[in-house]
């Protein structure tokens, strides 16, 4: 009893380390230490930013230039204030008005670091999506610390997507991009150790020079670097599945400085992206997709399990996995017509909505299609559950976060699932059936309203991230998928022509997602639709002329595009290709179902943006 009366006791004393990670020194928090990530940062749903190096006279500066070279023998470090996360700014005024984070670079030269600390907390987590951010959060900030040619090529990539974004282009910055391009080649081109790093240095560097050459509109230089690379992944690949198995079955562990896996996304994000330019490329080129390719996520996706506790089922990974998955499935959909292209031609040829034997070949993707639903309500009532009681408990924030850092956690997931249902919605579009109206005929209006929301959706969005709504507090990331395909599909496959309209202007709102540049799908996407409406009224002059009958609407009275501006189905597009003519200029092929029944080639057209 004299215990239990006893004062509580206070706070044991503990000496203050000086070896914690980035992140828990930034939090004010105690670091367990473990490498290479601690678990205080991982079991919170953090990034953990690693442990600063201890300076050493003896260090030198990887990533210094010869302008720098007269630097101290003994690197400093410097505080540098930069944004925690990614806006859209109109002007670099922006920047001055976020709370800033500071973060310990090694000492090099000032205009260096300006643009690497805009390439971190600015255009890596645009570059990375949701399957890039290892990649691009992780490996390339911690390998080009310490080698000079990754150094001077990301601070080129830094250099061009600032440029990018505050729509600037002034001969100096030019300069400076060229200068770091020119430095980053020139260390490329000095051996530095063992040939399997060297490659692998090479191969970081074809995807760095790959992002420098589509933001500044060399697609075609692009495609060369990404050929390249690509090859370099596969040698090394292949040498370490050797390396692993070893003779006598006594395998050693891989040597790769750089996961494979986060290098296979970021190469696969770009095949696709390649694949765009020319649809063939998915279908019959060599690839770099394997068994653990996440671009396949959407075919064993399922919806966590509900927690006793509903906040807690949103956590960063729950998140991410199924935004991945929905960015998946709409990939899988996408080439659904490319893959199966004689039922979708019988489909478009015999004038009906549905055909059995396409709907059958769709039922893993409504598979995915269910268990994303699932998941968007399990957020929605994890949100729903903290609104009611007052407060926000989920699974991302842990007993040291106060209500403010709550309050910008709740604000980053609401966008965040905001962003799923874009994915969800646009999925539905895409099914050959709809899974909650099998009624052809009825599901025409429930397409031209989703086309709709759709679209209502990613303008909000866009709007949010304008004014810096949702960008967390720096301490953790929910990556943003593009916006790009969902609009893109809309305008293509979507019901309603002022909505499919207002899709392209959404998209000729100038911003990289990825290193994929909005306008230039804005023009394939509105070259395409001013085609379809040229092959239709070509098409019902001649057989006026000829004195036939014209095509009549599949449905009527459904109140859906094809019956209010006689858009037949047959004039949709069903594909495009491209040829690069010089940098933001290019020439379309496109696909006309009607040209492709005839058996006619596709239309030429030139684009620029």
């Amino acid at each position: 009893m004299a215990e239990q009366s006893r004062p509580a006791p206070t706070k044991a004393y503990h000496r203050k380390v000086k070896t914690g990670c980035l992140t828990c020194k930034i939090r004010r928090v105690r670091c367990d230490q473990q490498k290479p990530a601690c678990n205080r940062c991982v079991s919170t749903g953090r990034k953990c930013d690693g442990y600063a190096q201890p300076a050493t006279k003896s260090q030198s500066t990887p990533g210094s230039s010869s302008s720098s070279s007269t630097s101290p023998s003994a690197p400093e470090s410097r505080q540098l204030q930069i944004r925690p996360r990614r806006l859209s700014p109109a002007s670099p005024s922006a920047i001055a008005s976020v709370t800033p984070t500071r973060i310990l670079l090694p000492h090099k030269d000032p205009d260096e670091l300006q643009v690497y600390s805009y390439f971190l907390q600015v255009a890596a987590p645009s570059i990375s999506g949701v399957f890039g951010s290892e990649f691009w959060l992780r490996e390339v900030p911690r390998f080009c610390l310490s080698d000079p040619a990754i150094w001077h090529a990301v601070a080129a990539l830094g250099t061009v997507c600032r440029d990018y974004d505050f729509r600037t282009c002034s001969t100096a910055e030019n300069v400076f991009a060229m200068r770091q391009i020119g430095t980053s080649l020139q260390h490329l081109t000095q051996p530095r150790s063992a040939s399997s790093m060297d490659r692998w240095r090479a191969l970081i560097a074809s995807v760095l020079f790959t992002c420098i050459s589509v933001v500044q509109g060399s697609y075609s230089q692009a495609l060369v670097h990404v050929s390249s690379g690509a090859k370099i992944f596969r040698e090394l690949e292949d040498e370490d599945k050797v390396l692993r198995k070893g003779k006598g079955g006594t395998g050693r562990a891989s040597l790769s400085p750089i996961s494979f896996s986060s290098v296979r996304s970021v190469l696969i994000t770009f095949q696709i992206q390649q694949s765009i330019v020319d649809p063939s490329d998915i279908l019959g080129s060599p690839s770099i997709r394997s068994h653990d390719d996440s671009y396949s996520a959407w075919r064993t996706y399922s919806a966590p399990e509900p927690t006793a506790v509903p906040g807690h089922v949103l956590t960063p990974g729950n998140i991410v996995r199924a935004t991945r998955a929905g960015e998946a499935l709409i990939f899988g959909l996408s080439f659904f017509s490319a893959l199966y292209f004689e039922e979708v031609s019988a489909l478009v040829a015999s004038g009906e909505l549905q055909l059995p034997s396409i709907a059958a070949k769709q039922r893993s993707h409504l598979r995915c299609f269910k268990e994303i639903g699932k998941t968007v309500a399990l957020f929605e009532d994890a949100l729903m559950s903290a609104s009611t009681a007052g407060g926000f408990n989920i699974g991302v924030v842990d007993g040291s976060s106060s209500s403010s850092s709550g309050a910008s956690i709740r604000a980053h997931i609401e966008k965040a699932l905001k962003y799923l249902r874009v994915y969800h919605n646009t999925c539905r579009l895409l099914l050959h059936r709809d899974p909650d109206e099998q009624n052809p005929i009825k599901r025409l209006p429930v397409l031209k309203r989703l086309s709709e929301s759709i679209v209502d959706l990613c303008e909000e969005l866009m709007d949010l991230e304008a004014a810096g709504y949702g960008n967390g507090d720096g301490t953790y990331l929910i990556p943003s998928p593009p916006l790009t395909n969902p609009l893109s599909m809309v305008a293509l496959l979507g019901f309603g022509l002022a909505t499919r309209r207002r899709a392209v202007a959404l998209l000729r709102r100038p911003r990289l997602e990825g290193v994929w540049d909005t306008q230039l799908s804005a023009s394939i996407v509105e070259a395409s639709m001013e085609r379809q409406m040229e092959a239709r009224d070509e098409y019902y002059a001649a057989v006026e002329r000829e004195g036939g009958t014209l095509p009549q609407p599949v449905v009527r009275g459904t109140g859906v595009e094809e019956v209010d501006n006689g858009v037949h189905p047959q004039f949709r597009s069903a594909g495009f290709s491209m040829v690069f003519t010089g940098d933001r200029s290019a020439d379309v092929s496109i696909h006309i179902w009607r040209d492709v029944l005839d058996g006619k080639p596709p239309y030429l057209k030139p684009i620029e943006w």
